[in-house]
């Protein structure tokens, strides 16, 4: 069936990123991958050289370094170590706009579309989303479950007897749903379906987003643990810029205020 090809698809993007789907129908655990970065060029790099930029740190530390100095001319005689700086410059005085030019693309498949509308809230972000209702790629969907077995459980029952009503004889669809029955069926799916998005920001607004949404008040559980998994990938990659989990959930997202 032509459904089953874009299901499929689906399928091949959560894996790819890491995710895990049961019986082709449940979402166990979305996908979540780096795709791309902001890289230097080479005349990025003469550049930091010719200003004395610190060439011993990674790439986003030099380009943070360049970008704070630029604002006041403030370039060293000889390169010397960033480290301290950069803490200054992020920490202290709050002047995340350093940081503000180094952006990475997740490709985030899986999630709760629920999920995506919040992460889609964030007017910072750029992103490129599965169309979650008048497409053929909709017809067939997974659905995000989560938390404890038994919660797992009734979740699964409450969506297969939900599947049962969506995918009933053509007969009955038409009379639910009107002439245009897959596109008000598709929307009238539940909020657990499954959906990806491509998911773009800088490093500024991810340590915002990780301050706003690591934390149990007013966060959904799916919520959480996507932006803890998307934490601990730019944690890896950008230490000197992203905190860990654990330290985001210490601020309280009252923090965001302050930067």
């Amino acid at each position: 069936m032509e459904e089953s090809r874009y299901l499929e698809r689906l399928i091949k993007l959560i894996e790819k990123t890491g995710g895990e789907v049961e019986d082709s129908f449940f979402v166990l655990k979305p996908g979540c991958s780096i795709i791309a970065k902001t890289e230097v060029t080479p005349t990025g790099e003469e550049l930091f050289r010719l200003m004395n930029i610190d060439l011993a740190r990674a790439g986003y530390e030099q380009l943070a370094e360049f970008t704070g100095r630029m604002t006041y001319l403030a370039f060293p005689e000889q390169p010397k170590d960033s480290r301290e700086y950069n803490r200054r410059m992020t920490e202290e005085h709050q002047h995340l706009s350093v940081i503000s030019s180094y952006s990475v693309t997740f490709v985030l498949a899986g999630i709760a579309i629920e999920t995506s509308h919040e992460l889609c809230a964030h007017g910072e972000a750029k992103v490129g989303r599965l169309t979650s209702s008048k497409t053929k790629a909709m017809d067939r969907t997974l659905y995000r479950v989560l938390g404890t077995d038994e919660e797992v459980a009734s979740q699964k029952k409450f969506i297969r007897e939900f599947m049962s009503f969506k995918y009933g004889s053509e007969s009955e669809a038409k009379v639910r749903n009107g002439s245009r029955g897959t596109e008000f069926a598709n929307m009238l799916n539940v909020g657990m379906k499954a959906t990806a998005l491509n998911y773009t920001m800088n490093l500024k607004d991810y340590h915002k987003l990780f301050i706003g949404r690591l934390g149990e008040q007013g966060n959904e559980t799916d919520l959480q643990i996507i932006c803890s998994m998307m934490c601990e990938q730019l944690h890896e990659r950008f230490p000197a810029m992203i905190k860990t989990v654990s330290e985001y959930y210490a601020m309280n997202n009252g923090e965001k205020y302050k930067v």
